[in-house]
């Protein structure tokens, strides 16, 4: 990975009986299929385990700092032994963190599966642990690309995460990450994709939506959550849609999918712009119909109201800028009280609303220029694949 040459060194060390658990650890695979994820990640542990275990040197002596061996203090214990082991120890305090054990999800790098998918389960079942008592899944997530070329200090493509989040907000730089992305997959980091991502979907599919309906309730309603008249197929149709983008995100997020997640809310967001302009609640309003104006513009409160909190897992400030402007109360999560949207909540006719403010203003081509020139993306251009092929071609000779 870091392109440097392989320096050999000898030091006495204690082992962990790695091997002796082969044949355990494969039972444990194939009775688990799932314990580790994407199912290609599974495949390559399968295979790095059927390939033969050798005992694992788990003590330096080189050098000292580390925790010291017990009963020998000239070495140390090898980082990703007693690493692991805080997963399970730092529970032990107390009763109501003990509940948390065996964790159902551990989140991981791809380059880092090893030891968490061969080495700790190993170490748990030489301390004595079942089976039952192992973690539930260890999901390992790929690695980013910028504009389909590895981050290079040469080619000045390397990103600045804070400049980034400084620029479009933290809540769509994790939107990004988590739509464009299929989690546990390799995945490129575009500004143009992340520009063309904020502008249409934040900024047309959500805040264009909220745009539609706050302003239009406050001039046609007064400002309150209107009164429900009688539904026709339109809204039922709509909810029905709200209901069924709920099953599909929840599956998603507990399959570790949110880009399968947010699919499903932002389909249901393009229902619902397509279902304002169906149900046009202006044209109602020059028809004097102010029950059908009320039914319509309720009916999309309340598709807001579901999406924000779908929206939360991924979007939390977003979510809340939005649930104060509809007039409801910040995401409060607690744990084992839920919160999901799996029906349309029926709200009381009267409530207050808030005021409309922009959430996603748009980034014109002046703005994205400049926001560009502090990341320091400025000069990417046709000449960067060239840049890129010198350069492999370099580190290639210097490897050999």
């Amino acid at each position: 990975t870091h392109k440097k040459a392989v320096e050999r060194v000898k030091e006495p060390s204690y082992f962990f009986a790695l091997k002796k658990y082969q044949d355990r650890l494969l039972e444990f695979y194939a009775k688990h299929p799932t314990f580790v994820a994407p199912a290609s990640r599974m495949n390559e542990v399968v295979s790095f385990v059927k390939g033969g275990l050798e005992d694992l040197s788990v003590s330096r002596t080189t050098f000292n700092w580390g925790i010291p061996v017990p009963d020998d203090e000239k070495h140390v214990m090898y980082v990703w032994f007693d690493a692991l082991a805080n997963y399970w120890s730092a529970i032990q305090g107390s009763p109501d963190l003990q509940r948390y054990w065996p964790p159902n999800l551990h989140v991981v790098g791809k380059d880092i599966l090893r030891f968490h998918a061969v080495y700790w389960p190993a170490f748990l079942m030489a301390a004595g642990m079942s089976d039952d008592e192992l973690p539930k899944q260890i999901f390992a997530h790929g690695f980013l690309t910028v504009n389909g070329q590895k981050m290079s200090k040469s080619l000045r493509n390397t990103v600045k995460p804070v400049a980034l989040a400084e620029a479009f907000g933290v809540d769509a730089v994790r939107y990004y990450l988590m739509r464009a992305v299929a989690f546990g997959q390799d995945g490129d980091f575009s500004f143009a994709d992340l520009v063309q991502r904020f502008n249409s979907e934040l900024g047309n599919s959500l805040g264009n939506f909220l745009n539609r309906v706050l302003p239009q309730v406050l001039k046609l309603t007064g400002g309150s959550f209107p009164a429900i008249g009688e539904l026709t197929d339109l809204e039922n149709g709509l909810l029905t849609e709200v209901e069924n983008a709920c099953l599909v995100s929840s599956a998603a997020f507990d399959a570790i999918a949110p880009h399968r997640a947010l699919d499903a809310v932002f389909a249901l967001l393009g229902s619902a712009n397509q279902y304002i302009d169906k149900a046009a609640p202006w044209t109602a309003a020059k028809q004097g119909n102010k029950e059908r104006v009320g039914t319509i513009l309720a009916t999309c409160l309340q598709v807001l109201e579901a999406v924000s909190v779908m929206l939360w897992p991924v979007m939390p400030k977003t979510s809340d800028s939005l649930r104060k402007q509809i007039g409801l109360a910040a995401v409060d999560p607690k744990n084992d009280l839920d919160l999901w949207p799996s029906k349309v909540r029926a709200r009381i006719p009267g409530e207050a609303l808030g005021q409309p403010a922009p959430l996603f203003p748009r980034i014109d081509k002046d703005k994205e220029a400049e926001i560009m020139s502090v990341l320091g993306l400025s000069e990417i251009g046709a000449e960067a694949p060239a840049k890129v092929a010198e350069e492999n071609k370099a580190e290639k000779k210097e490897a050999k």
